[in-house]
Protein backbone atom coordinates (compact mmCIF):
# COMPACT_ATOMS: atom_id res chain seq x y z
CA UNK A 1 0.00 0.00 0.00
CA UNK A 2 1.06 3.48 -0.76
CA UNK A 3 1.41 6.48 1.15
CA UNK A 4 -0.81 8.20 -0.87
CA UNK A 5 -3.03 5.13 0.32
CA UNK A 6 -2.22 5.12 3.39
CA UNK A 7 -2.99 9.25 4.11
CA UNK A 8 -6.25 9.19 2.18
CA UNK A 9 -7.23 6.32 4.42
CA UNK A 10 -6.28 8.25 7.55
CA UNK A 11 -7.78 11.27 6.00
CA UNK A 12 -11.23 9.33 5.39
CA UNK A 13 -11.09 7.87 8.81
CA UNK A 14 -10.36 11.61 10.66
CA UNK A 15 -13.14 12.98 8.84
CA UNK A 16 -15.77 10.32 9.82
CA UNK A 17 -14.97 10.01 13.26
CA UNK A 18 -14.93 13.73 13.46
CA UNK A 19 -18.11 14.33 11.77
CA UNK A 20 -19.75 11.68 14.05
CA UNK A 21 -18.33 13.46 17.18
CA UNK A 22 -19.53 16.96 15.96
CA UNK A 23 -23.20 15.06 14.59
CA UNK A 24 -23.66 13.58 18.59
CA UNK A 25 -22.86 17.25 19.95
CA UNK A 26 -26.00 18.42 17.71
CA UNK A 27 -28.01 15.91 18.38
CA UNK A 28 -27.48 15.81 22.37
CA UNK A 29 -27.79 19.82 22.48
CA UNK A 30 -31.19 19.30 20.01
CA UNK A 31 -32.89 16.94 21.78
CA UNK A 32 -32.02 16.65 25.31
CA UNK A 33 -35.05 17.13 27.70
CA UNK A 34 -37.45 17.32 24.84
CA UNK A 35 -39.09 13.77 25.07
CA UNK A 36 -42.53 15.24 25.96
CA UNK A 37 -42.73 18.04 23.57
CA UNK A 38 -41.58 15.03 20.51
CA UNK A 39 -44.37 12.97 21.64
CA UNK A 40 -46.89 15.74 22.05
CA UNK A 41 -47.63 15.10 25.42
CA UNK A 42 -46.23 18.70 26.66
CA UNK A 43 -49.67 21.02 26.35
CA UNK A 44 -47.19 24.19 26.81
CA UNK A 45 -44.58 24.67 24.11
CA UNK A 46 -42.88 27.13 25.76
CA UNK A 47 -39.09 25.81 26.63
CA UNK A 48 -37.46 26.69 30.22
CA UNK A 49 -34.19 26.08 30.35
CA UNK A 50 -32.81 24.43 34.04
CA UNK A 51 -31.14 26.14 36.55
CA UNK A 52 -27.58 24.73 35.81
CA UNK A 53 -25.65 22.31 38.54
CA UNK A 54 -22.33 21.26 38.52
CA UNK A 55 -22.75 17.80 36.50
CA UNK A 56 -24.80 19.40 33.87
CA UNK A 57 -21.65 21.98 33.77
CA UNK A 58 -19.16 19.31 33.11
CA UNK A 59 -21.64 17.42 31.14
CA UNK A 60 -21.82 19.71 28.83
CA UNK A 61 -18.19 20.14 29.17
CA UNK A 62 -17.00 17.44 27.99
CA UNK A 63 -19.71 17.20 24.95
CA UNK A 64 -18.36 20.71 24.12
CA UNK A 65 -14.75 18.98 24.03
CA UNK A 66 -15.74 15.85 22.23
CA UNK A 67 -17.29 18.58 19.26
CA UNK A 68 -14.15 20.47 19.33
CA UNK A 69 -11.99 17.06 18.87
CA UNK A 70 -14.50 16.37 15.88
CA UNK A 71 -13.71 19.92 14.30
CA UNK A 72 -10.21 18.93 14.20
CA UNK A 73 -10.76 15.74 13.08
CA UNK A 74 -12.46 16.83 9.91
CA UNK A 75 -9.85 19.55 9.28
CA UNK A 76 -6.83 17.09 10.02
CA UNK A 77 -8.95 14.46 7.79
CA UNK A 78 -9.54 17.00 5.20
CA UNK A 79 -5.70 18.30 5.11
CA UNK A 80 -4.35 14.36 4.76
CA UNK A 81 -7.03 13.85 2.15
CA UNK A 82 -4.97 16.61 0.18
CA UNK A 83 -1.39 15.86 0.94
CA UNK A 84 -2.36 12.03 -0.75
CA UNK A 85 -3.64 13.82 -3.76
CA UNK A 86 -0.96 15.76 -4.29
CA UNK A 87 1.33 13.13 -3.73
Amino acid sequence: MTLANQLNIAGVVGTTVGSFLVWYFIAKAAYDNHKEFISGKEKDISFTIPTPTEDLRLKLRNEMYLSRLGIALIVIGGVLQIAAASI
